[in-house]
């Protein structure tokens, strides 16, 4: 039997949200972490690798709205799903509310230039953080090569230079 270990720090809540549709629906959000979180929802789940979208109220920060997709449901409770494509700004707060409400962050300034420090790219498809830059002949936009199942693709807030 293995040991299993978390990739992220997770509070466990709970907060307040909504999954955005039609008709938006509240839920509550549990074990929120900067990968993902738990949705408990009276309504179905959805099917999972099913992409949807999230706000959820961060005490001290406020509303944001993250993409998330689901990975597995527990019937009669809710379902669990991982964020995708969170922009910097989103992330910031994300992880600066984390260590906020883990006990990591006493308020100081030394603390948020940690938080404002970005992330570790992770690969858009399986999650993994052995990434690699690569570079296109005659292009300044900067790609990312995942080293376990070879997606390519360019980070979200790359913007290319001049010359591109």
């Amino acid at each position: 039997m293995g040991i299993e270990r978390r990739r992220h720090v997770r509070i466990a809540g709970p907060f307040d949200g909504y999954r955005v549709g039609f008709i938006n629906t509240p839920v509550r959000i549990y074990d929120i972490s900067e990968g993902g979180c738990f949705v408990n929802s009276l309504h179905s789940a959805p099917d999972a690798g099913r992409q949807l979208e999230l706000k959820i109220d961060l005490p001290g920060e406020g509303w944001i709205s993250l993409k998330a997709e689901a990975l597995y449901a527990k019937p009669e409770f809710g379902f669990a799903v991982s964020f995708v494509e969170m922009p910097a700004e989103t992330f910031r707060r994300l992880q600066g509310t984390l260590l906020r409400l883990g006990g990591m962050s006493s308020g100081s300034a030394d603390d948020e230039s940690k938080a404002l420090s970005p992330a570790p790219p992770s690969c858009p498809r399986c999650r993994n953080t052995a990434v690699t830059p690569i570079v296109m002949a005659g292009s300044a936009l900067p790609l990312l090569k995942c080293e376990t199942c070879e997606l390519v693709w360019a980070p979200q807030d790359a913007v290319p230079g001049e010359k591109a």
